[in-house]
């Protein structure tokens, strides 16, 4: 999430008002409004920008990053094996450092650095699949 138009539209597609978002996200209500009211890129601390970037990304949205048609947000696809929240990706990038972190049932896990957000999406879901394998193993071990 980089800018406000992506913070209200991802906000507005969960049909969350800014209570919802400020208990999920441990950010306070007048903090979330003066985000929203920036015009272009978000300017907070990077703590509270995480905060409420999980909490979305936690509950389904996906950042679409600037591709030359505008930045955007849109709600993740559920299937029926990641339909319950411990399944979910949650992956947080951190613009500035590049680094990434991935949280896949309940586990976070440092996944290094990266250039962009779609490289670092690219490894998560890498990962995601690897534990998934790792899961239907122990489920369904060979006679």
């Amino acid at each position: 999430m980089q800018t406000s138009d992506q913070l209200r539209a991802a906000r507005a597609l969960m049909r969350w008002d800014q209570k919802d978002l400020a208990q999920r996200s441990g950010v306070s209500v007048p903090t979330i409004k003066r985000l929203e009211a920036q015009s272009g890129m978000l300017s907070a601390n990077v703590p509270t920008l995480a905060a409420i970037r999980r909490a979305l990304e936690a509950a389904g949205v996906i950042f679409i990053a600037e591709n030359g048609e505008g930045a955007g947000v849109r709600l993740r696809k559920q299937s029926a094996q990641s339909a319950s929240p411990e399944n979910d990706l949650v992956v947080e990038f951190e613009q500035t450092s590049g680094e990434c972190f991935a949280t896949c049932d309940g586990v976070r896990k440092f996944m290094g650095v990266f250039e962009t957000r779609e490289l670092a999406e690219t490894a998560a879901e890498e990962y995601q699949r690897e534990l998934d394998w790792h899961k239907a193993k122990l489920e369904h071990p060979k006679g």
